[in-house]
């Protein structure tokens, strides 16, 4: 139950377990939080002074936004609340299906088909901005096929919308929403519901369900089409731009410390998500990578008892590094763990293997 040593460098924890360090990930809050309200906050001048020199805080929020060309109109919201009562529809005279797509070079689609009956009165699609998420192009097809089934000769007065995203319809239905492209659906759906029985409803995606698939076809052609509309960059997307711009900035710091060389060779560049597992599987995990912990190599740098080779092979000096990745009286249990895909489970795996405890319990008793 020993601790993490104290000589453990706070850098090298910080990449090993995946927690940014602490001004980055403050700069990263402050640039998120000032797209978020920079649409309601104007900025002001008196008139005096350079205004140029005079940089608030605002400024490198600001100036960053612009780097990284996120300045477009926002889907964020402060708040609007609009009730829509989602009543059933027994026997509709409309099924209308809508789906929202992105394909793998991030260009996004929404689709929609107004049908009765096996026969499709009307279906469309339309490409979105690449900043739209397909939550927003899902909300967005939705919102599209009301309208257009406000303007076709014979409408209906009963209809349902079946949607294979749970998210867009529970965010549809709840009064509260913070999103431009929600709250517009809400108030197109909630002027037609003043003279049609419109329900949504969920409908499993690639079931078989021919109007679904149909619409998860016009969707996916949406991604192709000229006929581009634009959202609102969602709140999402910028969060991950920004968060890939400060990981990026952490990588290239973390390439140029000269320090921790023991780490460097574990680890090309920081953990991206943060390493959760158990204190002691933590602690294991912090020993391999940064190299403080019962090495021998570490050890003797204030224990003159060792010179620091390994005493189980004799052929190099004992580092995390080379038992877990060298030491020939590992072999066996290295080529157990190389069955894990993921490194961090096989390193871990690793250190809790018998014959490694045997080693470390040893170099524990090294005066």
């Amino acid at each position: 139950n020993d601790p993490t040593l104290r000589s453990t460098p706070t850098a090298g924890m910080e990449a090993v377990l995946g927690i940014i360090p602490l001004d980055l990930f403050l700069q990263a809050q402050a640039t998120k939080s000032r797209w978020r309200t920079k649409h309601f906050l104007q900025d002001t001048w008196d008139g005096i002074g350079d205004l140029p020199k005079r940089r608030g805080h605002r400024f490198s929020s600001d100036k960053l936004l612009t780097q990284l060309q996120l300045n477009q109109s926002s889907d964020y919201i402060k708040g609007s609340r609009t009730w829509i009562n989602n009543q059933e529809v027994n026997k509709p005279d409309i099924v209308i299906y809508t789906d929202g797509s992105k394909d793998e070079n991030g260009n996004t689609g929404a689709g929609w088909a107004i049908t009765r009956g096996d026969t499709s009165l009307h279906h469309s699609f339309v490409s979105l901005n690449k900043e739209a998420t397909v939550f927003q192009a899902e909300v967005f097809a939705i919102a599209q096929s009301i309208e257009t089934l406000t303007r076709m000769e014979k409408p209906s007065a009963n209809v349902v919308i079946r949607s294979d995203s749970q998210s867009a319809i529970a965010a549809i239905l709840n009064p509260f929403t913070k999103s431009d492209v929600v709250k517009r659906c809400q108030k197109i759906m909630h002027e037609v519901k003043k003279e049609k029985k419109i329900h949504l409803d969920w409908c499993k995606g690639h079931s078989d369900v021919t109007g679904n698939e149909f619409a998860d076809c016009l969707a996916k052609s949406g991604t192709e089409s000229q006929n581009r509309k634009i959202v609102g960059t969602s709140p999402s997307y910028i969060k991950k731009k920004v968060n890939d711009f400060f990981y990026a900035a952490w990588c290239n710091r973390y390439k140029k410390d000269q320090s921790m060389k023991h780490t460097h060779l574990m680890l090309e560049k920081p953990q991206q998500k943060i390493v959760k597992y158990e204190r002691e599987n933590l602690k294991l995990i912090v020993q391999a990578y940064t190299g403080h912990g019962p090495f021998l190599a570490h050890l003797s740098k204030w224990k003159k008892s060792t010179d620091g080779m390994c005493n189980v092979c004799m052929e190099e000096t004992q580092s995390a590094d080379h038992l877990i990745n060298r030491c020939p009286a590992l072999s066996y249990e290295r080529h157990d763990s190389s069955q894990e895909e993921d490194e961090v489970l096989r390193i871990l795996k690793l250190m809790k293997c018998k014959k490694m405890k045997k080693i470390i319990e040893e170099n524990y008793t090294i005066n």
